[in-house]
């Protein structure tokens, strides 16, 4: 059937506080683990402006060896992290040219 609690957690968080409280709670509320890759709560956590956060998903989704890595310079959503010195420095870490 699905989870329907899941459905709902992130029906309410839509209704209640868009675009941002939808990426807030699929990112961070404890009732919706399988939404929860590092590496996609780097790109949620980057279109909510927070680089901090971004960045230590996108180092958990590196050491985990996460497939999403292999899109890491590509990926438009990730866009606001590129001129971040830790940014480059994995880009470095995982091995693309310069």
């Amino acid at each position: 059937m699905g989870n329907t609690e899941g459905a709902s957690v992130i029906r309410e968080s839509y209704a209640s506080n868009g675009w941002k409280g939808f990426l807030k709670t699929i990112s961070e509320d404890p009732r919706l683990p399988e939404m929860r890759p590092p590496y996609i709560r780097a790109s949620h956590y980057t279109l909510l402006g927070e680089k901090d956060k971004a960045i230590a998903e996108l180092e958990k989704a590196y050491k985990d060896r996460s497939s999403f890595i292999l899109i890491l310079k590509l990926d438009p959503r990730l866009d606001a992290l590129r001129d971040d010195p830790r940014f480059q420095e994995l880009l470095k870490k995982v091995g693309f040219p310069e």
